[in-house]
C-alpha cells in the first residue's frame, strides 16, 4: 500500500477546497434566491418512485447566510495551520512580513477592482445625492472599516457582500499576535477569544441594542472571535490527530494499515453525517425563532463549534467523501470562489434593477409568480457570476498576486547570492592562509630532523 494512500496530509487538506467552495456557493445561492425567488424544490417524479416524488431544499437555501460563519471559521483554520504544525512537529513559524504580503496579494487587487466597478455603477445610476454621501460610503471601504458606519454598511450603494472582507482584514491585522498567544497559551487564549465574543454579544448587543438595530451589530469583528477560535482549535486538532494516526499506521503492515484507515474513515464519516443532522435541526430551530438575527447572534458560537466538528470529520472521513470534496472540480471552484463571492450578488441585483432579463411594469416578475422569468433570472445570475469570477481570477487576481509577491524577492535572492559568494571568498582566503602555515611547519620539522 503506497504511503499516499494511507498517510493523512496535514500540509494541504484537499477536502477543505470542497468545503470552501460549497460554503461560498451556498451563500451565493441564498442571495440569488433573494433576487430571483427560484424554488429549491427538486422534482424526482421521473424516477417513478411513489414515495419519493421530490426533495425540497428551500430550508437549506433560506438559511444559507449561516455559511458565512463557516467561511470565516475556515479562514481561521487555514491561517493557523502552519502554527499548528509548528506546535506539533517543531517546524518554523510563518514569517510575519510574508504573511501580510500574501494577504495583500490575495485580497487587495480583486477587492479594489470591485469597489471601482461598483462606484462607477452607483454614480451612473445617480445613487449618491451629494459627493459627501459618496465619500462617506467610499472612504471607509478603502480602509476596510465600512462595517463601523451605517452610511457604508447598512445604507451602502457599493457591493453589499464586501462587509465580510472588512472582518477578514481586521482579523488579519491581529492574527500574528493572536497566533503566538494561541501557540504559547492555547487553552487560555481560546477561552479569552470566546469570552470576548460572549461579552460583546450578551453585554453589549443583547442587553443594550434594540432588536431592530441588530443588523448593524451582529456582524462586527468581536462577535466572530469565538468562530475564529474554533477554527484555530480545529486546525490544531487535525494536525495532532494526523500525527497520531500516521505514527500508529507507520508501525503496521499494509493489511493492518488498510483496516485502520477504513475504521478511522467510518468513524469520522459517521461524525460527518452527525454534524449534518444537527445542523438540520438547528436550522429548524432558527425557522421558529421570532427574531432570526437574535437567534443567529446568540447561537453563533454553537454553530461554529458544529462547523469545526464538520471540518475535522471531513479531514479524516472515508474515501468517497474525500473524493467528493477534494476532486479537481472542487479545487477549481475553490480557486475562483473568492471572486465569485465578490460578484454574484452585485451582478444579480444590478441586472434586475436594469430589467435584465427584460420585464415590464412596476412589480418585479418574481413577485407575480412568473416562473419563466424566475428561471431566466436564476441562471443568468449564476452564469454571469461564474464568468466574472473566472475573468477576474485569471486577469486580475493571479497576475497582480504574482507581481506583488515578486516585489522584494529579487533583492533577497541577490543578497543571498552575495552572502554565498562572500562566504566562498572567505573560505578560499582561509585556505590560502592555511597553506603557508602548513609548509612552514613542514620546513621547521625538516630542519629539526637535519639538526
Amino acid at each position: 500500500m503506497k504511503e499516499k494512500q494511507w498517510k493523512f496530509d496535514d500540509k494541504h487538506i484537499d477536502v477543505l477546497d470542497g468545503v470552501r467552495a460549497l460554503a461560498i456557493f451556498i451563500v451565493a445561492w441564498y442571495h440569488i434566491w433573494q433576487i430571483s425567488w427560484k424554488s429549491a424544490y427538486f422534482d424526482f417524479s421521473w424516477l417513478g418512485i411513489e414515495r419519493f416524488q421530490g426533495m425540497d431544499a428551500t430550508w437549506f437555501v433560506r438559511y444559507g447566510f449561516e455559511m458565512v460563519d463557516l467561511m470565516l471559521l475556515l479562514s481561521g483554520f487555514c491561517l493557523f495551520l502552519p502554527y499548528a504544525r509548528s506546535m506539533v512537529y517543531g517546524t518554523k513559524e510563518p514569517d510575519i512580513k510574508k504573511f501580510y504580503k500574501k494577504r495583500v496579494a490575495r485580497i487587495i487587487p480583486s477587492y479594489y477592482f470591485a469597489i471601482i466597478v461598483a462606484l462607477i455603477v452607483a454614480n451612473v445610476n445617480g445613487e449618491y445625492a451629494t459627493s459627501a454621501d459618496m465619500r462617506k460610503d467610499l472612504i471607509p471601504h478603502l480602509f476596510f472599516v465600512h462595517t463601523y458606519f451605517k452610511e457604508s454598511y447598512i445604507w451602502s450603494h457599493l457591493n453589499g457582500v464586501l462587509w465580510t472582507l472588512a472582518i477578514e482584514v481586521q482579523f488579519y491585522l491581529l492574527f500574528p499576535g493572536i497566533a503566538k498567544l494561541f501557540k504559547k497559551w492555547t487553552v487560555q487564549t481560546y477561552f479569552a477569544m470566546v469570552a470576548v465574543s460572549w461579552m460583546f454579544i450578551n453585554l453589549q448587543i443583547v442587553d443594550k441594542v434594540p432588536q431592530e438595530e441588530y443588523g448593524m451589530w451582529i456582524n462586527q469583528l468581536p462577535t466572530f472571535f469565538g468562530v475564529y477560535a474554533n477554527g484555530m482549535l480545529a486546525s490544531l486538532i487535525v494536525v495532532k490527530l494526523s500525527q497520531i494516526f500516521n505514527d500508529f499506521m507507520d508501525k503496521k503492515q499494509d493489511v493492518d494499515r488498510q483496516n485502520a484507515r477504513k475504521i478511522i474513515g467510518y468513524f469520522f464519516s459517521a461524525l460527518f453525517v452527525f454534524t449534518l443532522i444537527v445542523f438540520r435541526l438547528m436550522m429548524d430551530d432558527i425557522g421558529r425563532a421570532e427574531n432570526m438575527n437574535q437567534w443567529q447572534i446568540i447561537n453563533r458560537y454553537e454553530i461554529s463549534l458544529l462547523f469545526a466538528l464538520f471540518i475535522i470529520a471531513s479531514a479524516f472521513a472515508s474515501k468517497i467523501i474525500q473524493v467528493v470534496l477534494g476532486n479537481r472540480v472542487m479545487r477549481f471552484l475553490s480557486m475562483i470562489s473568492f471572486n465569485f463571492y465578490i460578484w454574484h450578488q452585485f451582478i444579480g441585483a444590478t441586472c434586475k434593477k436594469h430589467y435584465i432579463p427584460f420585464w415590464e411594469g412596476d412589480t418585479p416578475p418574481n413577485e407575480l409568480g412568473d416562473q419563466a422569468w424566475i428561471n431566466k433570472c436564476f441562471w443568468l445570475c449564476w452564469g454571469t457570476a461564474l464568468a466574472a469570477a473566472i475573468a477576474t481570477t485569471y486577469l486580475i487576481e493571479k497576475p497582480c498576486t504574482k507581481l506583488i509577491m515578486s516585489i522584494g524577492t529579487r533583492k533577497a535572492e541577490e543578497n543571498a547570492k552575495s552572502e554565498k559568494s562572500g562566504n566562498t571568498e572567505k573560505s578560499d582566503k582561509t585556505k590560502e592562509n592555511d597553506k603557508p602555515e602548513k609548509s612552514d611547519k613542514k620546513e621547521k620539522s625538516g630542519k629539526s630532523k637535519k639538526s
